[in-house]
């Protein structure tokens, strides 16, 4: 047992001195994942070491959702364009993030197919939200007030669109 305790503390020290890659934090997440089976813990490098993976593992929210027309039909295969309101840092990775727009579709029965954002929690500056338009099959905007504001309060996890979509 004090062979897993040493690597342990060996491997806490090589990921706290860097950057790893995904590959890496991939990887380490299965590394902890299998440690944490038994339920043992063996010292506190490791739940350092758990901490530390989490948090560089799940950073985004997923927005989940769907649109109807007037009449509650599903606005099938249009999309959403998304942007960030201001350029921002995200501060679980010191990453900068473009605000730019980017597409979102819509799959037959309106629903959001693959949107993973960041919580608006962990980017800097405060106050930032998301510029979102909604846009059917043939690119006729189907809201008369755009760009609509979503602000999602807090991340990992799953938000449905409509909780956090504001005028």
């Amino acid at each position: 047992m004090t062979v897993v305790a040493q690597v342990d503390q060996e491997l806490v020290f090589a990921i706290a001195g860097g950057n790893p890659s995904a590959n890496c934090d991939q990887d380490l997440t299965f590394l902890v994942a299998q440690r944490l089976v038994p339920a043992t813990i063996y010292t506190f490098a490791d739940q350092d070491l758990v901490f530390l993976v989490v948090q560089r593992a799940v950073p985004f929210v997923q927005i989940v959702g769907q649109f109807q027309d007037i009449v509650g039909q599903p606005i099938a295969n249009g999309y959403l364009e998304v942007k960030l309101s201001a350029n921002v840092q995200e501060s679980i990775n010191n990453t900068q993030i473009t605000a730019q727009t980017t597409r979102f579709p819509l799959d037959n029965n309106g629903n959001i197919v693959n949107m993973f954002l960041w919580a608006n929690n962990v980017l800097s500056p405060t106050n930032t939200f998301y510029k979102v338009q909604g846009f059917t099959s043939d690119g006729t905007q189907f809201w008369k007030t755009q760009p609509k504001q979503m602000v999602i309060p807090k991340g990992p996890g799953i938000q449905n669109i409509n909780d956090v979509l504001t005028d």
